[in-house]
């Protein structure tokens, strides 16, 4: 019974993992496509600003 429970944790562990990962990588494609469009409506200089902003704060 206990290798049994033990079985379903490690799945829902690696489902869980799986999933994490979608997302993250789901993310990161949102963000690309969110940086395409800003460079297409505003150009190179938003990113210039942007990544002066983010210096900025470290």
């Amino acid at each position: 019974m206990n290798d049994a429970l033990h079985d379903v944790r490690d799945d829902n562990e690696a489902a869980f993992a799986r999933t994490a990962i979608r997302v993250t990588l789901a993310g990161f494609a949102l963000m690309a496509v969110a940086a395409a469009l800003m460079w297409t409506q505003f150009g190179p200089g938003m990113f210039v600003d942007l990544a002066t902003a983010v210096m900025n704060c470290f």
